[in-house]
């Protein structure tokens, strides 16, 4: 700076900048940056290139795999394994991620996760599409698992085992980042008084892998960091 503010024999004192002329500063002689400011410079624009990158990653509003307010899902607790509505889940409580017998009684073989955060997002003004299996209500994009193996919500319904909605209008929607990361099972029963229907869906942190054996369940992965930067209300 001490050079740019020499140029001829004196000194500019702070005062004599304010009355420098716009032809003065535009005739002047190009700044010349150090390589300090160079290498600030470089590493700015790389990190706004990954910020560019990490935005065109994070799922838009319309592909958001979530899940509407009142979706159950089957946790555990001290009395045993129950329904809750996907927006009292929170922090700490243990999902059920697998359950053998098929009956809350016996949790003979299952396994359970922690939820690690409970994630929540607006939804567009002009609504999403969602898919409605019994009395869960899902977004299109998300990933649920079948006897055909993984598809999502909207393979599913078109299979004609849910009805798509399309331009649902949702104030916002619900899902989890598990510990270690994996699926949590969801109530599709037609009715809540009917046998209730155990249907295995992904969490947030997901990423389909196509695999010659779409039953696998290993072709759905999850990334290290779970819910990454998703974790927020997306506004």
């Amino acid at each position: 700076m001490s050079k740019l503010l020499t140029e001829g024999a004196n000194v500019a004192l702070p005062d004599d900048l304010e009355h420098v002329t716009t032809e003065t500063k535009d005739n002047g002689p190009a700044p010349t940056l150090t390589q300090v400011e160079i290498t600030s410079i470089e590493k700015r624009r790389r990190r706004q290139a990954r910020a560019q990158q990490d935005d065109k990653r994070r799922p838009s509003k319309e592909s958001t795999a979530c899940f509407s307010l009142s979706t159950p899902i089957l946790v555990i607790e001290t009395e045993g394994a129950r329904w809750i509505p996907i927006y009292l889940a929170a922090k700490g409580h243990r999902v059920i991620q697998l359950l053998p017998s098929g009956k809350f009684e016996d949790l003979t073989g299952a396994v359970m996760t922690r939820i690690k955060t409970a994630c929540t997002f607006d939804c567009p003004v002009r609504g999403i599409d969602v898919v409605k299996r019994g009395v869960a209500l899902i977004t299109a994009h998300h990933y649920i698992q079948t006897a055909e193996g993984w598809m999502t919500a909207r393979e599913i319904a078109l299979k004609g085992q849910g009805t798509l909605i399309a331009k649902h209008v949702l104030p916002r929607v619900y899902n989890l980042c598990l510990e270690g990361g994996g699926n949590i099972i969801i109530n599709t029963s037609a009715h809540p008084q009917e046998a209730q229907t155990l249907t295995v869906a992904a969490t947030m942190g997901c990423r389909f892998k196509p695999t010659k054996d779409p039953q696998n369940k290993g072709s759905l992965t999850y990334q290290q960091t779970g819910c990454n930067d998703w974790a927020s209300t997306m506004e």
